[in-house]
């Protein structure tokens, strides 16, 4: 059976996957033609970055301890 749990630092860190990988897509000379659809963006970014957390997201190691720190984190992706 399949576990969907997930907690909030992999929450926090999976934001940060998606977070980098979304801004690839939408700025990489392919995907930013005018013919790709938004939806398909979004979504080719949400699986890509699912991929890579089962990749790598047993490495997680996000230091901050307040919300501002997590979000110029955030803005550094």
């Amino acid at each position: 059976m399949l576990d969907y749990s997930i907690n909030l630092n992999d929450l926090e860190y999976f934001l940060c996957i998606l977070m980098r990988v979304t801004m690839f897509v939408f700025v990489a000379p392919f995907f930013s033609q005018t013919g790709v659809p938004r939806q398909f963006k979004v979504g080719f970014s949400i699986i890509l970055s699912g991929l890579l957390y089962g990749i790598i997201g047993e490495h997680a190691n996000l230091q901050y301890s307040t919300v501002l720190e997590y979000s110029v984190i955030v803005m550094k992706e």
